[in-house]
């Protein structure tokens, strides 16, 4: 019975003893080299204030926009409409090419969104402001007697 006793104790001490022997030796032993003989480190770079998927918004913007172009001017396109009406949408293109110019760090990312949500919606609203502008004219006129009916 001393034996087991002896032998439980005598194992915790030891591999106490041991490993707090073991570290407090790694702590005072110097290194193999001198520290003005090891190399620098190199320093940490700071994170980059610069988006990486900076284009993910304007390139969103612009194929919705060429999209929405295509779609919501075929009334325009229509025979008897004057072709400079098509004109209205260079606004609007003008506004997506200006997003894919805008800053590119993380803090201009809703600009650029909004730039291009701004754009694909002056697109789709333009030919429905086009015609109340017109009627709106038109009912002026004839109320003014500019024109007679």
């Amino acid at each position: 019975m001393r034996n087991s006793t002896t032998r439980q104790g005598g194992t915790r001490n030891t591999g106490t003893r041991n490993s707090a022997l073991r570290n407090s030796g790694k702590r005072n032993r110097p290194g193999p080299f001198p520290p003005h003989l090891l190399p620098a480190r190199p320093p940490v770079p700071p994170p980059s204030p610069y988006d990486e998927r900076w284009w993910v918004p304007p390139l969103v913007a612009t194929a919705l926009g060429l999209v929405l172009l295509v779609v919501c001017s075929a009334p325009l396109r229509e025979a008897g409409v004057p072709p400079v009406w098509l004109a209205g949408y260079l606004a609007p293109l003008a506004i997506l090419a200006r997003s894919w110019f805008a800053d590119r760090r993380h803090s201009g990312r809703g600009r650029r969104v909004a730039m291009g949500a701004a754009a694909c919606l002056l697109i789709l609203l333009y030919e429905r402001l086009l015609t109340a502008v017109t009627w709106t004219v038109a009912i002026v006129m004839v109320l003014t007697g500019h024109v007679r009916a």
